[in-house]
């Protein structure tokens, strides 16, 4: 995300950027709120490296609330909508980025898949919302 306002900084689409990720964070916040939710980790017995940087991602992030829609997931996908509106020809690359970070949040149990999708329409949602306020 730090990347993408360093990249997006000086283009004319930086407030619809950031309107899009204040309106995407605050209305996934109220959902928070009132629909409290989360996602249940499993105990990590193994010890190999792997299993070792799970378990201190774990202690970092101690709750597991916030789990629908995936805030991994809709900031990902619109750090990468609007790198591709900035760099048009690099989009492979942007899609390739937020579908890496959409599958490791599945795989080491940040989320389900249902958060996953949760994520991906809340970006789209909040997309289009902001880009009828702004092209209006």
């Amino acid at each position: 995300m730090i990347a993408t306002f360093m990249f997006v900084w000086k283009n004319d689409i930086f407030t619809f950027f950031v309107t899009n990720l204040v309106i995407a964070n605050y209305t996934a916040s109220i959902f928070w709120y009132l629909f409290p939710n989360g996602v249940k980790r499993p105990i990590i017995k193994s010890r190999d490296f792997f299993s070792k940087i799970l378990s201190k991602l774990y202690k970092i992030d101690k709750y597991d609330t916030n789990g629908f829609p995936s805030n991994h997931v809709f900031i990902s996908i619109i750090c990468s909508i609007f790198l591709s509106l900035v760099y048009p020809g690099q989009t492979y690359l942007f899609i390739l980025t937020a579908g890496v970070i959409v599958i490791s949040v599945v795989l080491v149990k940040q989320h389900y898949l249902i958060d996953v999708i949760g994520g991906t329409i809340w970006a789209l949602g909040t997309y289009s919302l902001v880009r009828l306020l702004f092209m209006s």
